[in-house]
Parts: C-alpha cells; structure tokens; sequence
C-alpha cells in the first residue's frame, strides 16, 4: 500500500515566504513530486504548548504574524487554505483511541508564520486542508516520538504529516556578516544526519546528553520538537532525503528532511 511520505522543513528566516532562492525553491520541487494528500498535519515549531496538547478545528484558519522587524510586504502575506474540522477529529479520536493522551479542540488556532511561511511554497494553490497541533514542550522526546507512532497511521489515510522547524537554531550566535561557520554547529547537524541514516533514533531522542554541541545548538529546544513526532511516524522501509544541508549565519540549519516509501 503507498503511504504518504513524511516531511520536516528547517524554515529558517520568515523572509524565506517572499523570497525566491535555494529554500523556496527546493520546497517547491517538494510540491512538485509528491502525489496531493487529503489534508496536511502541520507540527510546527511556533506552537509550543506546556503540559497540554491542542489541535486546531477552525475551518477557516487566518494567519499569524508571530514575528517582528520584517519588511511590510510580509505581513501581507496571506496563505488562504482551509481547515477541517472533522479531519482535526479524526486525528484526536486516533490518538485518544490507542494512547492514554488527551487533545485539547482549539477553535481559535490560526496558522503561524512556521506553516504558512514553506506552506505557500510546498502546496501554493492552498487547496488543500491543513490541521495545526500543538508540540508539548515539558513532554519528554520519547513521548513525542510515541505521540509519532501512533500518527504513523494517518499515512495510510492520506495525511501528510509535516515539521517545520530547525536542525540547528540558536539566534543568539547568528553572525550577520554571514561569514562564520561554528564548527558545533556543523557537528550536531551532521550528527543528526548520520544518526536518521542509521536509523539510530534512540541516540536522537537523547540529545542533550551529548554535552556542549546541544546546548548550543538548541539553547532552548522548541526548533528541534517537532523531528521526534516525525521520527516515529517513520516507517523501516521509508526511503530518506536530504535537501539544504546548509549552515547560514553560522548557527542556524536549513537541513529539510523527506521520508518516503511504500508498504
């Protein structure tokens, strides 16, 4: 059976929405060789609740300019997509059906600038439902990669599951010249890369006990959430791809990751 495949975006600068360059263009070719799912399960990283878990089920969801000191012309960026109310219950019965975990319905939800921003770029004609839940920030990374296991299902069903977040992001240390490489940063990122390839999603899960690489790259570690819902989402056949390994202003990584194959 052909499975929806699993996506995590490194969305990096909000410029990235109106800008046409190696990142926009890349989600693009996304767009451009995936099959159009029923509808996009948006994790992002600009969602992070503490304690609890939310999903939205507005059917018409605005937008969210969750950011400051940015050009106009991005606050009128609009990504007009619907939502689903009755998709956004499916997902929570699924999950409340086969773990212990309870979703909250948040009717009030619009999508934050972590989704529109390489959503007008994976699918721009807007066209399809997207349903936003939430990333429990005091849950633990295992219970996020359990959470994934159990949204593995929705493949089957036609959902396409995507993180937007980043692989290295600490914009304390971004270097505006656009000069410096962090060699901790190059090396947690390349860490990560070998490890998904390896399938080694345990050592991934513990992260922060791999000493001063992991405090700097994630001096707090709202950007990395939402790769261990995804981590569990895969599949042993998945076939995985690496798009934008790059490293820009030295501590922030636009690494995008696909996982893709058939059952």
């Amino acid at each position: 059976m052909q499975t929806m495949p699993i996506i995590f975006i490194g969305h990096g600068s909000p410029m990235n929405a109106i800008e046409t360059n190696t990142y926009s263009e890349s989600w693009r070719k996304i767009w451009n060789s995936i099959s159009k799912p029923r509808a996009i399960l948006m994790l992002s990283a600009h969602w992070i609740t503490s304690g609890e878990t939310r999903i939205s089920t507005s059917e018409h969801p605005s937008m969210i300019y969750d950011m400051g000191g940015f050009p106009d012309e991005l606050y009128k960026v609009e990504y007009r997509a619907k939502g689903s109310r009755s998709i956004a219950e499916e997902i929570k019965n699924h999950i409340k059906n086969t773990t212990s975990l309870e979703i909250q319905e948040d009717p009030t939800r619009w999508l934050d600038h972590g989704s529109w921003s390489i959503l007008l770029h994976l699918f721009p004609h807007a066209d399809i439902p997207v349903i936003s839940m939430s990333l429990d920030y005091i849950a633990s990374p295992e219970s996020l990669f359990l959470i994934g296991k159990e949204l593995s299902a929705l493949r089957e069903r036609w959902i396409l599951i995507v993180g937007s977040g980043n692989i290295v992001h600490n914009l304390g240390m971004i270097d505006w010249s656009w000069k410096t490489q962090h060699p901790w940063a190059q090396e947690f990122d390349k860490k990560i890369e070998t490890l998904i390839k390896n399938n080694d999603f345990g050592s991934i899960l513990h992260f922060q006990e791999w000493g001063n690489i992991s405090r700097l790259a994630h001096p707090s570690y709202d950007h990395l959430l939402p790769l261990f819902p995804l981590l569990g989402a895969t599949n042993p056949d998945d076939m995985v791809q690496f798009l934008t390994p790059d490293i820009v202003m030295g501590s922030l990584s636009m690494r995008s990751i696909i996982w893709s194959g058939s059952k």
